[in-house]
């Protein structure tokens, strides 16, 4: 399917208002085919830069199990948001991931054993820093946006602790995830 979100995602990150800019992207959001809302977590302490790294090395395994050569040669590949959220009490990021629809996205079983199968595998090459807890949904909206306006909270803070617009919300593409 390849949606073209990046481009709508450029012209979101040059807003000035940050609660304009939390609700252009709840609107970005819920205006999408969506299929899937996935939480996934890291280890107490787990530095920002390996929580992303980690985020962007589990997609990227997601990819080439599902899409395979079409990945590798960047025709298809998970579409959607991964949005980042700092929990004081881990003192650590966890991320929400919502997934647009295609026609080669597993069925929700096959789908949440292969999320488990890739957290083993980056369990086994980074112990430390490994995803923990993934937690796959149905998406759902029932019209009030309710889960957009949960996954995009963290916008407007971000902004005022003096980050940069939407670095919290990230786009799913054809490479790593890009915040």
């Amino acid at each position: 399917m390849n949606l073209d979100i990046s481009k709508d995602y450029r012209i979101y990150r040059t807003m000035s208002d940050p609660v304009a800019l939390g609700n252009a992207y709840i609107e970005l959001i819920s205006s999408k085919q969506n299929r899937y809302h996935l939480t996934i977590k890291y280890p107490h302490n787990t530095s920002h830069r390996k929580c992303r790294e980690r985020l962007s090395q589990f997609i990227r395994y997601l990819n080439r199990d599902i899409y395979k050569n079409r990945y590798t040669n960047k025709l298809n590949f998970l579409e959607g948001f991964a949005c980042e959220e700092f929990c004081t009490k881990e003192n650590t990021y966890h991320y929400h991931i919502v997934i647009i629809d295609c026609e080669y996205l597993p069925e929700h079983n096959k789908f949440k054993e292969l999320i488990a199968k890739k957290v083993r595998k980056i369990a086994e090459y980074d112990p430390k820093n490994q995803v923990k807890d993934p937690y796959l949904q149905d998406y759902y909206n029932l019209g009030n946006n309710k889960l957009e306006v949960y996954v995009t909270k963290d916008v407007a803070d971000d902004y005022f602790k003096g980050n940069l617009f939407g670095s919290t919300i990230g786009i799913l593409g054809a490479g790593d995830v890009v915040f």
